[in-house]
């Protein structure tokens, strides 16, 4: 895969976002930091994001903030999202997480080779849609 992807991790807390960039730091991406989820919406009009990474802290609320603003906005409506979180106990919230488009899960403490597993794989398919993109563009065109 060539090209530096983009990034968007999301969370309140700085040590958290520092400790994501470590376990993938190596991957050829380049990351947009967001501490404030009222923020995110600057962002995303900003760069071409591969994946979007949120911590969701003890303010479900929030989290789910991020999550609509993600799915609301046309240019990442279909931005795949990982969401690090605690154990979520409640059900309900679980599949209301799924709901918004969460495409994958990881609870907190976070295994570093999970995450650096999925990260990959979300970037490889990053990578074939915009190879798929571009061969559907010049079918297009001609």
């Amino acid at each position: 895969m060539t090209g530096i992807r983009q990034i968007l991790t999301v969370d309140q807390n700085m040590e958290n976002l520092i400790v994501l960039e470590r376990i993938i730091y190596n991957l050829n991406v380049e990351f947009s930091r967001c501490l404030s989820f009222h923020a995110v919406d600057k962002l995303l009009a900003s760069k071409n994001f591969s994946l979007a990474i949120v911590g969701m802290s003890t303010d479900y609320a929030e989290g789910l903030m991020v999550l609509d603003q993600l799915r609301q906005n046309k240019l990442t409506v279909d931005l795949p999202v990982i969401l690090i979180s605690h154990p979520i106990k409640n059900e309900d919230n679980v599949i209301n997480i799924y709901k918004k488009g969460i495409v994958d899960v990881i609870l907190r403490p976070i295994i570093p080779e999970v995450l650096l597993a999925k990260v990959k794989l979300f970037l490889q398919f990053d990578y074939y849609k915009k190879i798929t993109d571009g061969r559907m563009n010049v079918v297009i065109k001609k």
